[in-house]
């Protein structure tokens, strides 16, 4: 299913809902790096979105996650928030950087190696915590296909492929509460990545338009505030 295609910006817009705004945020600090957007999640874990490319992987990846929560005890398609692959080509990075939001406080992030590269590995370390406290240093992990592995992501980490060939994982971010709603998008449908991420849906936003719509959000979430200590 993999096949080089499927990786385009084309064929992401053709058959695949589109995150506008996403590939000059991705690229920029994770060059060589390409997803494919399966499941999705705005930040504070209150909207879910499926992507047009869950039917068509659905049938590839649910048995992997069938597998993996097993051991959990955990059906899959109740609890999973976020789901991709992500492809590092060789030469690739991605830079140091720690996940945030209430999505990520409040979710587990497992790694599925799907295609492994004994060449790409990914570091990790655990922040200092304080004022005048270094980084402890990074550990390097070499994550083999076969196996499933829950990483920390709200500890730094980094990837580097200093193969000659690709690395594929499947990402899956899932809590513990399950019965998501999510709702299903459409081919070629356009949504503005930070309103989507905002709570504020998927919508093809302009700049403009998604700031107005994020300051009524704000002022709003303001007078709920006032009114409750009120």
């Amino acid at each position: 299913m993999l096949t080089p295609e499927a990786w385009t910006a084309e064929e992401e817009e053709r058959t695949n809902a589109v995150l506008k705004g996403r590939r000059a945020k991705f690229y920029g600090p994770r060059p060589g790096v390409t997803t494919i957007r399966l499941i999705y999640s705005d930040m504070d874990l209150t909207q879910f979105f499926e992507f047009p490319w869950w039917d068509r992987f659905k049938p590839a990846v649910l048995p992997i996650l069938q597998g993996v929560f097993e051991q959990y005890g955990l059906n899959p398609d109740r609890h999973v928030i976020r789901a991709q692959l992500n492809r590092v080509e060789p030469g690739g990075e991605i830079r140091p950087h720690v996940d945030q939001g209430i999505w990520a406080t409040n979710a587990h992030r497992v790694h599925v190696p799907v295609v492994a590269n004994a060449d790409c590995s990914i570091f990790v370390r655990r922040h200092g915590a304080g004022k005048g406290r270094p980084h402890l240093p990074w550990r390097r992990l070499l994550l083999q296909e076969g196996f499933a592995y829950e990483l920390n992501n709200r500890w730094q980490h980094r990837v580097v492929n200093e193969g000659s060939t690709d690395r594929v994982h499947l990402l899956v971010d899932w809590t513990d509460t399950g019965d998501r709603r999510r709702e299903v998008l459409a081919p070629g449908q356009v949504c503005h990545e930070d309103g989507l991420l905002q709570g504020l849906g998927c919508r093809d936003w302009s700049q403009e338009e998604y700031l107005r719509a994020l300051r009524r959000k704000m002022a709003g979430r303001a007078r709920r505030r006032q009114a409750h200590g009120n």
